[in-house]
Parts: C-alpha cells; structure tokens; sequence
C-alpha cells in the first residue's frame, strides 16, 4: 500500500503540482504503512517476524526457542518499546527510523 500510494506522491513533488493537502495526505499514509510493515517484521512473537525468525532457525532451535519467546514476546515488546536508549527515544524508534529511512527515500525520491 505504501509503493502505491507513494507512486502519485512521486509524482506531485517531481512536477511541482500544487496539491499539498493531498501531498500530505499521502505522505502521512506512506509514512504509516512503512512503519506498520518494519514493526510487523520485528522477530518477537506475537508479531510476523516471529514466523519468519523460526522459518531460518533449524526445526531443533526452534522446537527449544519458540515456547520462551511465545511466553515473553509480548512483555519483551513492551520493553523495547517503552524502555528509552542511550541515542534516541526508545529501541524500537532508533530502529525503525534507521530502516524507515531509506524506504521511504526509495519509495518517494526524497529524504525523510
């Protein structure tokens, strides 16, 4: 949904349209999507990462893995999420800025 939405934003910034109600309602939207896909990707269950992380992981690790982080995920997620760090905010914000970044450059052709 964020390529999609981001393929007109492109658009209105390269011919210098003067929709910047819409511009900024796709921005919005391109920059919301972009962190719900880096944030469902974390490898802590109970989100989709999770399943991704046990598909690389040998049958073994993963078989003795899975039931602790099934257990803890959810209050390893808060943690990271609410525990600040020593360069930003918290972990989670430090890290998805640092992937969010990039894609969004891509994506849209600007910086973020």
């Amino acid at each position: 949904m964020a390529a999609a939405a981001a393929l007109p934003l492109r658009y209105i910034f390269a011919s210098g349209m003067d929709a910047q109600y819409l511009a900024i309602g796709l921005d919005l939207f391109v920059r919301i999507n972009l962190f719900l896909m880096v944030f469902n990707f974390l490898p802590i269950p109970p989100l989709d990462g999770s399943k991704v992380l046990y598909a690389f992981l040998d049958p073994k690790t993963a078989w003795q893995v899975r039931p602790f982080l099934e257990q803890y995920g959810l209050v390893f997620l808060f943690l990271l999420a609410f525990l600040p760090s020593f360069g930003g905010p918290n972990i989670i914000g430090g890290i998805l800025t640092t992937i969010i970044g990039p894609v969004y450059n891509l994506l849209v052709g600007l910086p973020l």
